[in-house]
């Protein structure tokens, strides 16, 4: 897939920007598993975690995400179109 020069950067600056929102949200869920008493060590409840979101959206992208432009639900005739 390409991009024009005009959409590299801000699709840059998009993927860049998900490392800092990732973090701000995972540090603190981690930070709290930590505090938990847990009879395993606490790095096994961190990988079960993230683990089990990360196989639950492959799940979910494998169902909802279209195959091709063609197959695609929702984009438009002239979309669809322009796609292929």
């Amino acid at each position: 897939m390409f991009y024009t020069k005009g959409e590299q950067a801000s699709r840059s600056a998009i993927w860049f920007a998900g490392t800092g929102i990732g973090q701000v949200i995972g540090y603190p869920i981690m930070y709290g598993i930590l505090q938990l008493d847990m009879p395993f060590p606490k790095w096994h409840a961190i990988y079960f975690l993230w683990g089990s979101i990360t196989v639950f959206f492959g799940i979910a992208f494998f169902f909802i995400i279209p195959n091709d432009q063609a197959g695609a639900y929702f984009l438009t005739y002239v979309g669809d179109s322009v796609g292929l």
